[in-house]
Parts: C-alpha cells; sequence; structure tokens
C-alpha cells in the first residue's frame, strides 16, 4: 500500500498539481475503500495473467547466464534484477502501453479516456515513479536460443530453479520488496482480452464510486489525480508482462520487482557493460514456514546444464566449483549435459 500512495502522490506532481504530502494524505483517506477494491483487482489481474497464458503451469524455471554470471549467483547467493529501461527489448513496457491506450481511449468513462492520455503522454516518465527490476527466467531447458542470446554465445550455463517452497526479494536494511513473478504474454488476442478484462472491472469500481462523467468535472485537480494514479496502478504489472510477439521463443518468466523512489534510494546498485552504468538491485531467495520468511541456506538450484559443446574439463570445473560452494552430499547438484549439437564459435570442446 505505501508503494501505490507514493506513486500516486509522483502522478499527482506530475500533472501538475503542488499539493503538499500532508494535504495529499488527508485527501487520501476519502479514497481507501477504492484503494482496498483496486489491490484486490490488482492480485486478480496476476492471476488472470497465468490463467490465460498458454505456458504450463510449473515450479522450475531455468536461468541462462554467462559463466561469470553463474559464479556470481551461486558464490553471492543471490541474482540481479535490472532496471527495465536497461534489457535488450528496446520497446519494453511501450508494447503494453500501446494495447492500453487503445483499449481505454475507446470507452465510455471520461475517467479512463483520461486516463489513457495520461500514460501517452507521461510513458517515459513512468520509471520515475515506480522504478521496475526484472529477472528472466525460462520455462524451458535447454534452448537453442537461450544458449545463443543469453549464455554467452553458448559457452554459459542453463541454471534450474525449484521456486516452489521459494520466494525472491530484494533488502536492504529496512527496505523490503518482494517480487511479482509471472509469465510474458506474446499473443495481441491475449493481451486484449487481458486488457479489457481489467477495464470491465474498473468500470464497475468508478460506478460504484460515482465517479462518472457528470461529477467527474466538478473534482479539484488532486481528486482527479489521484483517481488517475490509483487506476494506473492496475495496469503495471500487465504493462511489464506484454512483450512483442518476436520474442515468444524465449518462453520468458519474469520476476518483477516494483520498488518506489524512496525504497529505489536504497536499494539499487550499479554494475558496468558495454560502456554503461546499469542499474540493478540484489535479490535473495526466502522460504516460507507458513509463519515467517527467512532467506535460503542455500540456493535452490536443482540442477545446471553444461553449454553445446562442452566437454569433460568444463563439467569437472563446475562440479568442483558446486562442491566448494556448499552444493555436495544431500545438496550436490547434477550436471547435465546440452542435447543440442551446437559447434562452439571457438572451435574448441572443452
Amino acid at each position: 500500500m505505501e508503494r501505490q500512495i507514493l506513486s500516486v502522490y509522483t502522478l499527482l506532481c506530475l500533472k501538475g498539481g503542488l499539493v503538499s504530502y500532508d494535504k495529499f494524505l488527508s485527501n487520501l483517506d476519502s479514497f481507501s475503500p477504492m484503494m482496498e477494491e483496486l489491490q484486490t483487482l490488482s492480485n486478480f489481474v496476476q492471476n488472470k495473467i497465468i490463467e490465460i497464458s498458454p505456458e504450463e503451469k510449473t515450479t522450475k524455471f531455468y536461468h541462462y547466464t554467462s559463466v561469470q554470471g553463474l559464479e556470481g549467483i551461486v558464490s553471492n547467493a543471490n541474482l540481479w534484477a535490472t532496471d527495465y529501461r536497461f534489457l535488450n527489448d528496446s520497446r519494453e513496457m511501450k508494447d503494453g502501453l500501446d494495447v492500453v491506450y487503445k483499449a481505454l481511449i475507446d470507452r465510455e468513462e471520461i475517467v479512463l479516456q483520461e486516463l489513457a492520455k495520461h500514460l501517452k503522454e507521461h510513458s517515459e516518465n513512468l520509471a520515475e515513479i515506480i522504478t521496475p527490476y526484472i529477472i528472466s527466467f525460462c520455462s524451458k531447458h535447454d534452448l537453442l536460443s537461450q544458449w545463443r542470446a543469453y549464455a554467452n554465445q553458448s559457452e554459459g550455463y542453463c541454471i534450474e530453479f525449484d521456486l516452489s517452497d521459494s520466494r525472491l526479494s530484494t533488502c536492504q536494511n529496512n527496505t523490503v520488496v518482494i517480487c511479482n513473478f509471472l509469465p510474458v504474454i506474446y499473443d495481441g488476442k491475449l493481451k486484449l482480452k487481458i486488457v479489457n478484462l481489467i477495464i470491465d472491472e474498473l468500470s464497475k469500481t468508478i460506478k460504484k464510486h460515482q465517479i462518472d462523467n457528470d461529477n467527474l468535472s466538478e473534482l479539484s485537480l488532486e481528486r482527479k489525480g489521484m483517481i488517475t494514479g490509483l487506476l494506473q496502478n492496475v495496469f503495471q504489472i500487465p504493462l511489464l508482462t506484454f512483450k512483442d510477439e518476436g520474442f515468444a521463443e524465449e518462453k520468458e518468466w519474469r520476476a518483477i520487482f516494483l520498488a518506489n523512489s524512496v525504497q529505489n534510494e536504497n536499494l539499487r546498485k550499479f554494475r558496468t557493460a558495454g560502456g554503461t552504468f546499469v542499474p540493478y538491485v540484489e535479490s535473495i531467495f526466502l522460504q516460507d514456514d507458513e509463519e515467517n520468511l527467512f532467506q535460503r541456506e542455500i540456493l535452490p538450484i536443482k540442477s545446471v546444464c553444461l553449454p553445446p559443446a562442452a566437454g569433460n574439463t568444463t563439467r569437472k570445473g563446475l562440479e568442483l566449483f558446486l562442491h566448494d560452494n556448499g552444493f555436495k552430499d544431500q545438496n550436490k547438484v547434477p550436471v547435465l549435459d546440452s542435447a543440442i549439437p551446437l559447434r562452439n564459435q571457438k572451435n574448441i570442446n572443452w
């Protein structure tokens, strides 16, 4: 709820309303019932994305990475979630914005039309309100496109994680953000179906709280901004799970961390890649004992697959590395061979 409140306030500032935070909070009290309903709707949306996705429902997911990436994950017992603006899809989030805009602008409710215009007008500023950080997983093991794209041209590794009893979270001091874990939607018809489901539910909420076309013009600037911000929050997850159909072969699932501006200040770190400073946050695996969440003593890795064309030296080095980092005895991790007969670019069988 705190994340939602701060994002709405930032949105209000973007719209040009000079409203103090205290005044904002005093106005917000009247929106408490709507906020609770919209939070329930956000949970409904996430469940619908999983239900509608053609991806097989599973708890086992694969992360393709370079040898340096595997070393960092195992040695530090964490994964890095990258600021979405630095991912490889140049239309990240924009694909979803197009779908949402077209669906909203055709609706009768003026408040939904206003939301569409706001999303289009401030699309470049959305990440300043809530900064999404993403870790990409794949639902398929030993996938050629993944080896080529994310495992250093087939010289990396494919790590199998079992998330049946784990949740990814980023933590720093008293700042904690737990991820939303969802499949990516590539099909245009499915995207539109999800968006229309959201809008239908929003229309019911708008009518229930009597935010109709007649009285909307009577509302103050700050209340209009607050309504727009509350409605916008419902679309955050879909915007981050919609990607262009050209990426469909990646079979991606995403761990999405939504950090507000205050949390971002505490969590954000930087790495360098290709001459660029890339923002990221560190995420750890939490285990749930039905009463408390606590950090796992050992990562939930179930196997590591060698890249195509890897030989005995690569296998032995990986086995020794895993053994010395706690994956031994009952925690021993199987090392698997790739079934893809792809020759390594350097033409070396390691």
